[in-house]
């Protein structure tokens, strides 16, 4: 067992030795702190990308990149040729704390911000020390500048077309997803008295750590007696309103359902009905909409913040 885990502490220090190398002091290097092997690079965008953001308040966007290798990988004796990890993700850059956040609200013509790609699509051989695209041998440094070139190339007007699309339709699909949301989270505000769930913006250091945060919904305590059972004012309000609605379409069509008629026609099955409907009502409606919003609000989470991979 310790000559195992000093064969995985010679090639990670071995791994690193090769990553450091592969690059000047003109790059910013930071050790990634997590299981991933390898370093972060922060780099600033030139001044024609950063026009075309339109970046207001004085904010700064920066590209942060991390190339790594999982510790796992390295346990496998056998492989030959192990996958290097590349990530690159457009961040807003808070220097009091430096940290990068996924936050984009300060970008004004968000179609030619640089998509945050993530990709597999290179390996480092042990042996030789060296990277491979495929079969063919890449420098390390040549491997992160053809990351860097796809990264930014929403910028440009022609190469940057169909990725443009691409993000205009995630955008659109992010907003039918919001206008849902939304949606329902009125109706929880306004007949279950709920705080809406929201996430917070996704947060980074520069070591790789994950620093985001989630608040959950809250619930407020109005309630009044409804015939020894507790439930919310609002609640009864639109369970009534909606039983008139139903009521007036009926009517306005000349239907009336037999199994409706059954249950108004004696007094305990109307009971049976109202009682257990208002359960359902303010019990479960509320849990399944929570649980929907959650869903929607993990997924418009996911993307807007989506990685491209190439």
């Amino acid at each position: 067992m310790d000559d195992l885990e000093n064969t995985i502490e010679k090639k990670i220090k071995e791994v690193n030795q090769i990553f450091e190398k592969s690059f000047n002091d003109n790059y910013r290097l930071t050790k990634l702190s997590d299981s991933k092997i390898g370093y972060s690079i922060k780099r600033d965008y030139d001044e024609d990308v950063v026009k075309k953001l339109g970046i207001i308040d004085k904010k700064t966007y920066t590209s942060l990149t991390h190339l790594s290798i999982i510790d796992s990988d390295l346990e496998e004796s056998n492989k030959k040729k192990i996958p290097v990890n590349v990530e690159m993700n457009c961040l807003l850059f808070e220097d009091v704390e430096n940290k990068f956040v996924y936050n984009y609200e300060y970008i004004t013509n968000p179609r030619m911000k640089p998509i945050n790609i993530s990709t597999q699509a290179y390996t480092l051989d042990l042996l030789n020390q060296k990277f491979y695209k495929e079969n063919k041998k890449i420098d390390l440094i040549d491997i992160y500048n053809e990351v860097y070139e796809r990264h930014i190339i929403p910028s440009s007007v022609i190469k940057g077309l169909p990725f443009r699309t691409k993000v205009g339709l995630n955008k659109f699909l992010i907003f039918v997803l919001k206008s849902i949301s939304i949606t329902i989270g009125k109706i929880l505000e306004w007949a279950y008295y709920y705080e809406p769930h929201r996430k917070n913006f996704k947060t980074i250091l520069p070591s790789g750590e994950d620093n985001s945060s989630i608040n959950e919904p809250v619930l407020e305590n109005e309630r009044f007696d409804f015939y020894g059972y507790k439930v919310s004012p609002r609640t009864i309000s639109i369970y009534s309103f909606f039983h008139l609605a139903m009521y007036t379409i009926f009517y306005l069509f000349n239907y009336y359902p037999q199994i409706i008629k059954n249950i108004v026609k004696y007094q305990f099955l109307t009971l049976i009905y109202v009682i257990s409907t208002v359960t359902v009502f303010s019990k479960f409606v509320p849990k399944i909409l929570v649980a929907t919003l959650k869903k929607l609000d993990n997924m418009i989470f996911e993307y807007e913040f989506r990685s491209f991979k190439v």
